[in-house]
Order: C-alpha cells, then structure tokens, then sequence
C-alpha cells in the first residue's frame, strides 16, 4: 500500500473510535493490521500516526458532541473515496474487518455511530449490507451465538450437527470452535478461532478470537487435530455446488527420453477435485516429467491421462 492510503487508513481507524474507547486496546488492532502489511520500523512510524489522528479526533468528539456524525461521515466519505483508487476489492475486505475488529476491540458493543461510519465505509467500498453484517456477525458474535448463514462454516468436534442454517465439518480432538466465513463475492475465507489449545495457521500461533486470512494452499493445526488444509474447507463450503466431482486419473504412465534413459518408471494414480496433491522428490527425479505428461505438453511412452 502507498504512504497516502497507509496514512488515509490510520485516520479512518481514529474517526471511527468512540471518545470513551481504550486507545490500547484500539492500538493492538492498528498494529496488527500494519504488522501484516509493513516492516517493524514503518510499524511504529504509522502507529504514531495513528496516535496523532486519534489524539486529533478525540479532541473533536470531545467537543462537538452528537454534532461531529456530519463533518466526521464526510471525511469518510473522501477518505474512503480515495482508498478507492487504489485497494483491490479484497483489500476493502479487509480493511472492513480490520475496522470491526477495532471497533470491538474494547471489549464493549459496537455503538450505534460507529455502526453508521462503518456502513458509510461499505457502501463506499461496494460492500453489500447482506455482506457486511454476515461479517459484522462472523467478528461480534460470542462462539455460543451461531450467526445462521450458508456462508459459516463451523469446525468442532461434534459427531452429530442436524443445524442446517451453516455449514459444519467434524474435527474428533479439537477442543475448540473454529469459524470460517466465506464472502464468495470476493472468493476470501476469514478464520475466527478459541479453544483451550495452541493453533497454529501455516506455522504461526492463532491469537485467541482474532481474525485471520486464510489463504490457498494453508493450513491449520495443532498436534492433537488432524490438519485441515484449505482444500478441505473450500470444498465444504463447494459441496452444494458440485453434484459431480472431476476425477483425474494417471493410467500406467512412463516416459523415455530419446537417448533411451527412462525419465518416469510406470506409475497410476487417481484423485478427485478438491484436493491438494504435492510431488516430492530428489533432483532428477522426474516431478517436471511428470508435470510435463499430466498437463498435456508432453505425451506418455505408456498409458494415458484422463
């Protein structure tokens, strides 16, 4: 992200704040979205910018009372307008869930104002209202309070879940809740995660309650669970979708190269959609032999792909 749109973000996060907010719990969640984005020293140079914008705005909201909603929302407005220009729509996503994380962030309901400052970020984002509460939801809500939506993919480890208002996958040793929120519009998956045990995303500790990106290719475990890999989880919000699964198979596939040295032994496998495969090997191998035979641009000496 450019200076102007990193220094836009730290003032929307400061108009947002309500004047009787904690400014350190607000801090840590300015800090973790820049922590995401920038190197250590460019965090703190931002935090202090965002620490001026809040010391700025407090003083206003102070101030003007019930009478700061107007200026404040069209300062938004061109805030939001310029973020525009630049942030893709996963970006605005983002952004958008950084800034109810924030707006929770001290522990107190999201008030009525900062509600309205939020949707005026959604509607300037293109967000539908259908999206952002789904997401409002998904961030707000205690674990005991399912929010019912297609969308919501819970992962415990109950065998048996008649719900039908979301989605569930059984997980037999997580002592846990895992949530995951799928906003199809944007093709993102956010993860939402509590439990009496260490969880790790990719290697990297899960903060209790906090929200993460999930994205292809990751994965989440611990070393009681088995791990859930991304995969796994786009295919159970696909299931709906697919009456039919591709398969592909390799039939007793080999390879020759010219000079008569063998490039791939005979070998047969078949998997269905939905599942990430890796191909490991030593150097000289074949795995791009291989590669080269699965996806068309080199022809087999035996078998066929299909």
């Amino acid at each position: 992200m450019s200076e102007q749109i990193l220094q836009a973000l730290m003032e929307l996060f400061a108009i947002i704040a309500r004047p009787e907010s904690h400014g350190k719990d607000r801090r840590s969640v300015v800090e973790s979205f820049l922590r995401r984005q920038l190197n250590e020293e460019l965090v703190s140079d931002y935090l202090n910018v965002f620490d001026a914008f809040y010391s700025k705005h407090q003083a206003l909201q102070i101030e003007r009372g019930d009478k700061r909603i107007g200026p404040d929302s069209v300062k938004i407005l061109r805030i939001c307008n310029d973020i525009n220009k630049e942030l893709t729509q996963k970006q605005k996503f983002i952004v958008l869930v950084q800034l109810f994380e924030f707006a929770k962030a001290d522990k107190h309901e999201i008030s009525e104002q900062e509600m309205e400052f939020i949707g005026i970020v959604s509607e300037s984002f293109y967000i539908t209202h259908e999206e952002e509460m789904l997401l409002k939801e998904f961030i707000t809500n205690s674990f005991d309070n399912i929010p019912i939506s297609k969308d919501l993919l819970i992962i415990n480890n109950k065998k048996i879940d008649n719900k039908k208002e979301y989605k569930h996958l059984f997980s037999e040793f997580l002592d846990g809740h895992l949530w995951i929120v799928n906003i199809s519009t944007a093709n993102l998956y956010f993860l939402r995660y509590i439990g009496e045990n260490e969880m790790y995303l990719n290697g990297q500790l899960l903060q209790q309650d906090k929200v993460y990106v999930l994205n292809p290719g990751t994965s989440i475990r611990n070393h009681l669970i088995k791990p859930l890999y991304y995969s796994d989880i786009v295919s159970k919000f696909k299931e709906d979708e697919q009456q039919h699964r591709i398969v592909f198979e390799a039939r007793n596939i080999s390879y020759k190269f010219r000079a008569g040295h063998t490039g791939l032994h005979p070998m047969s496998f078949r998997e269905e959609s939905g599942r990430l495969i890796g191909i490991m090997g030593a150097s000289g191998a074949g795995k791009s032999t291989l590669l080269n035979i699965l996806n068309g641009s080199t022809p087999p000496a035996t078998g066929e792909v299909l």
